[in-house]
């Protein structure tokens, strides 16, 4: 509908009509001139009817004619052995660092309302004593890579529009948490649907949108005056991806730029497994020959609880999130714009609507479809993927629900349990569950030590060292 003249409602009614969307102009004899002026702007956003025959006839479950294996992993030293390899690969990381090629980018979505928070998700709260935001938990985490290594890092940070001057402000007003090089982004929308491929309103003069997906990153490269230029010309050769809403990432993985390094491979990804066969999270596996990531509702149900010899799920590696680009890759899907036919994903979602009354519903179950696009989708692109394992409660803990499992609650518990371990391998008097858990908080802050191995060496130096007890913090 992008072609539509200024105010040519006529031609927008019958297109409406037409793809039996016209339910969306219910109110329109209701609206004054500002509010129709501001719902055509909109409209001729997207293109509607492209967007509802994908909703309604693609993407199903895969098809008879697509090939699926098993794939596999870099394994952790912790279950392989080759700590070597490791060492190898993690010096590689530290020298790529020192050298300044790796820059940083996050997806942070729009307000954590699903989660139970009204603000910006990277707002939340979520350190266990001293309560820093996701935010700063990263900014801490990057600004102690800057230190170690004595190199500026560009962090780039893509939000949606709703909460883009919220995120702009939250750093202006915390000063960056000391970083320079951080570079706001505001991300792209696309609208909600219903199953069926209804579009729904949110007010009488708009549909219900969302935020454009993690695929949004290749728009760092289009255009001659694009961030990605700049960072070239900073001498970044790569790109580290995390979600906003895993505090356990690393957002500098130093193995894992040292295995893309070594291979000269296009995309490093992290994977840890399944907890059990049903677990709904997307895996890795070979389709049709290339490396994909797979949803769980589109694995088929013979691959979903296969085991091998070792009695392991065949499609267990479980994508969380965390990818490692290179650049001159990415520049190569935006020249030769196949990123245009990166598919829409759909997640069942629950946003508020207007009624036929005119009324604003506020559902208790999902009764919409999210649509995005999603960086991983980009790996069959590639022609070298490597999948880097990692400890699951070591690397992947996301707030996604209000409360039990992926909520700020086990998010924190983790965190907690990571600090536990790490005061323990340094012989602290610590109190722990069978499950590694403190019955109390502590907090171990970035800026003291990113890694046990850094933890440790760190605290063996310190004389005499602060009792690990109820609300230790250390930075």
């Amino acid at each position: 509908m992008s072609n539509h003249g200024k105010n040519n409602w006529e031609e927008i009614r019958q297109s409406l009509e037409r793809d039996d969307q016209l339910h969306i102009l219910q109110f329109f004899d209701e609206l004054n001139d500002e509010q129709r002026a501001i719902f055509h702007g909109q409209l001729s956003k997207f293109d509607l009817q492209k967007i509802r025959m994908e909703v309604l006839g693609t993407h199903g479950k895969c098809g008879k004619n697509i090939s699926i294996k098993p794939i596999s992993c870099i394994c952790s030293p912790k279950s392989s052995g080759d700590e070597q390899r490791w060492l190898h690969a993690k010096q590689k990381g530290e020298d790529a660092l020192r050298a300044g090629k790796v820059a940083a980018v996050t997806f942070c979505g729009g307000r954590g309302n699903a989660i139970g928070f009204p603000r910006a998700r990277g707002i939340l709260p979520i350190s266990p004593v001293k309560h820093k935001s996701l935010f700063q938990l990263f900014a801490e985490s990057i600004r102690a890579v800057e230190i170690r290594y004595e190199r500026p890092i560009h962090w780039i940070l893509f939000t949606h529009g709703n909460c883009y001057r919220e995120v702009v402000d939250f750093f202006d007003e915390n000063r960056s948490f000391g970083l320079k090089n951080v570079h706001i982004f505001q991300q792209n929308s696309l609208p909600m649907i219903t199953p069926s491929g209804q579009f729904i309103l949110d007010s009488k003069y708009s549909i219900a949108q969302g935020p454009d997906g993690s695929g949004e990153l290749l728009r760092l490269f289009c255009g001659n005056d694009s961030i990605a230029e700049m960072l070239r010309g900073r001498g970044v050769e790569y790109l580290t991806y995390f979600h906003i809403d895993n505090p356990l990432a690393q957002p500098f993985d130093l193995p894992s730029i040292g295995f893309i390094e070594i291979a000269q491979a296009q995309v490093s990804s992290r994977c840890a497994h399944k907890l059990y066969a049903d677990e709904r999270v997307d895996v890795f596996a070979e389709v049709n020959g290339c490396t994909s990531v797979i949803e769980h509702d589109n694995l088929p149900l013979e691959c979903v609880g296969a085991m091998d010899i070792s009695n392991r799920l065949r499609f267990g590696l479980a994508n969380v999130d965390m990818h490692l680009f290179r650049m001159d890759f990415l520049q190569s899907l935006c020249s030769n714009e196949q990123w245009e036919g990166l598919r829409l994903r759909m997640q069942p979602t629950r946003i508020p609507f207007v009624n036929e009354k005119g009324m604003l519903v506020r559902p208790q179950a999902a009764n919409a479809v999210q649509l995005t696009h999603n960086i991983s989708d980009i790996l069959p692109f590639a022609q070298k993927v490597l999948l880097v394992s990692g400890v699951r409660e070591e690397i992947f803990s996301p707030v996604r629900n209000v409360a039990g499992i992926n909520s700020a609650q086990t998010a924190k518990r983790d965190l907690v349990r990571r600090f536990a371990s790490w005061l323990s391998r340094g012989k602290a008097e610590l109190p722990v569950d069978d499950n590694g858990v403190c019955p109390f908080s502590i907090e171990i802050s970035p800026l003291f030590a990113l890694s046990e191995e850094e933890f440790l060496e760190k605290w063996s130096k310190l004389n005499p060292k602060p009792a690990a007890c109820e609300n230790f913090y250390i930075e």
